[in-house]
């Protein structure tokens, strides 16, 4: 789950520390005189100054040591940033599962001479591979609208001149929706799918307890990620083009025709109110005409997930019983879980208000599949279905 990271710490003796990992750091050199020159050399109001060395231990990291001087003293900060995913396998197309990442953060900090409490963690990407049925990139292009009301911006064309995915940018983070088949060139028929998500300050991953190299040993902390994943793919509007096929009624057909245009979301972003209605809106017309497009992607990431932490659900699988209404025989009370407690839920006509509620499960209604398991901060949108 753990791809690129970025950590640091102080070093007290860099020659030692170079003694004892037989790490070589370099410096610009002038080809003619042989005399080494500080390199990127920054200086400060304090007196101090800073220049950088830099190296490479293994294939996938890269180490850079920033040396600051002051008042005849020198201190050193070592930065070291890569993929763990790829220092385990040499690619990250194919599955890190929880005992490779163990090994790698251990060969990591063994590695450098280092204590895994003694790196800070400064910058983090996590995400999963999931496989497809369908070629991902033309798949993306089709379905994908936009991301709590931006738009998603496509990656810089290769050197081929193609683009392998999507991203969105926020303040802290990034969200990257892209195609790993076509990044790798793989020819094994394999459609993988790389959905992540890249903190760029770890701010917005606090409540994760993630601070330093030794915490991502924390089972329970690393994989208490998923549910940041989730939440963040629960923002994502994605809609397959197939429902406006399905959509019976003019007006669902014209609100639908209206949510596959990115501008109309980016129309809404500061509205936050009209925002959260037309998501809500849009979850309803998905679960009436059957477009689980969405959720089916998130159920396979959780799938995966499990696999690579080696989780096998304990539970037994939820069985909802449908219930009818006395005073209406046209509908059914519809039980499902919400935060673990079974409740029973009436019809969309009958809506029950639920604050930032997050619903865990999903049922099968009538012999139907309807997936719950988005999160909607004031409503819940409730699917009705006709008795028998």
């Amino acid at each position: 789950m753990i791809d690129g990271l970025k950590i640091t710490r102080l070093i007290s003796d860099l020659p030692k520390w170079q003694n004892t990992t037989g790490i070589d750091l370099y410096t610009n050199v002038n080809e003619i005189t042989g005399e080494i020159k500080q390199s990127r050399i920054r200086r400060f109001e304090d007196g101090s100054q800073t220049f950088k060395r830099w190296g490479k231990f293994e294939p996938s990291y890269f180490i850079e040591v920033i040396e600051k001087n002051k008042d005849d003293k020198s201190t050193y900060r070592l930065n070291v940033r890569g993929s763990i995913h790829k220092g385990a396998h040499g690619n990250n197309h194919s599955r890190l599962t929880w005992d490779e990442m163990q090994s790698q953060i251990e060969y990591l900090a063994s590695s450098l001479n280092s204590d895994p409490t003694a790196f800070t963690i400064q910058n983090l990407e996590f995400g999963l591979n999931i496989e497809m049925p369908q070629p991902v990139k033309p798949f993306l292009d089709s379905v994908l609208i936009g991301y709590m009301g931006k738009p998603f911006n496509k990656f810089d064309d290769d050197y081929t001149g193609k683009s392998i995915g999507y991203y969105c940018q926020c303040s802290e983070y990034t969200i990257k929706i892209y195609d790993k088949t076509l990044q790798n060139n793989l020819k094994d028929g394999r459609n993988i799918c790389r959905i992540e998500k890249f903190a760029n300050k770890m701010r917005c991953i606090k409540t994760h307890g993630l601070k330093t190299l030794e915490d991502l040993t924390d089972k329970d902390k690393v994989f208490s990620l998923l549910d940041n994943l989730n939440d963040s793919w629960n923002r994502i509007i994605m809609i397959d083009h197939a429902i406006l096929l399905k959509a019976t009624n003019p007006r669902d057909k014209s609100n639908l025709c209206k949510y596959i245009n990115p501008r109309f979301w980016l129309m809404l972003k500061l509205e936050v109110d009209k925002y959260r209605y037309h998501v809500e809106n849009l979850r309803e017309l998905q679960l009436k005409y059957f477009d689980t497009l969405h959720q089916d992607i998130k159920r396979s990431m959780n799938d995966e997930c499990k696999i690579c932490f080696n989780i096998t659900d304990k539970k037994p699988a939820f069985s909802p019983i449908v219930i009818p209404i006395s005073l209406n025989t046209k509908t059914r009370i519809l039980p499902i879980k919400i935060n673990g407690d079974l409740r029973g839920l009436t019809p969309r006509s009958k809506k029950i208000r639920v604050n930032k509620t997050r619903i865990k499960e999903a049922c099968v209604l009538n012999g139907k599949y309807f997936n719950f398991n988005h999160h909607l901060p004031d409503r819940l949108a409730i699917a009705r279905q006709p008795a028998k």
